[in-house]
């Protein structure tokens, strides 16, 4: 008798307040986690486009510059064969840099863009092959080439070690593009992984 006196029944605005409080704090999770993801796919979708740019311009610096201007310069009936080397050098100088500056971006933006070790150690190889092309290789063509008089062919020695020398340079051309082309397979893997996924999930 006296248990049921000192009895009180719940207060319903103290309950639905205490309701109202999780449901609330269930909402701020949401629209907490809502903003993480988009600012994870912005910062994938940045990372993409610049990496994509960086390729690009690796790809373009390789191909037309080293490929197509430099040999065309060099064997262009307009100019004699030591102006075109004159010419030639500067220019590699810039393409190089290139290089090196569009694999710096790649080192940078492939953990976003591709999240793949192999990607990542692809375009760590293509900046250090790009750095020793630059720091390395062209300096010591640049000291040979400028001993060489290309219309008399002399000193032999000089330009038969240049010559080689310059072999070495297209071998590590030619490698840096088996990488690149490398790197684009992981990506177009990468994108068709992408795009099978909604159709392995119905």
């Amino acid at each position: 008798m006296m248990a049921s006196c000192w009895h009180v029944p719940p207060n319903p605005d103290e309950s639905g307040g205490a309701l109202g409080t999780v449901q609330g704090t269930r909402q701020v999770r949401r629209n907490f986690a809502g903003d993480a993801q988009l600012t994870y796919t912005r910062g994938v979708r940045i990372a993409a486009c610049l990496g994509l740019l960086a390729f690009a311009t690796f790809l373009g610096a390789l191909v037309i510059g080293y490929w197509v201007a430099l040999p065309g310069l060099a064997s262009s009936p307009l100019i004699d064969a030591n102006l075109g080397k004159a010419l030639a050098g500067p220019l590699g100088l810039r393409l190089a840099e290139i290089l090196v500056g569009a694999g710096v971006v790649l080192v940078m933006t492939v953990p976003g863009w591709l999240a793949s070790r192999a990607a990542s150690c692809i375009a760590l190889l293509l900046t250090g092959a790009a750095l020793a092309h630059r720091l390395l290789l062209l300096p010591h063509l640049g000291r040979l080439w400028a001993r060489v008089d290309l219309i008399a062919g002399r000193p032999v020695d000089t330009l038969a070690e240049a010559q080689r020398w310059t072999q070495h340079q297209e071998w590590l051309l030619l490698g840096m593009g088996v990488l690149l082309l490398a790197l684009a397979g992981l990506a177009a893997a990468r994108g068709g992984g992408r795009a099978l996924a909604p159709s392995r999930g119905s």
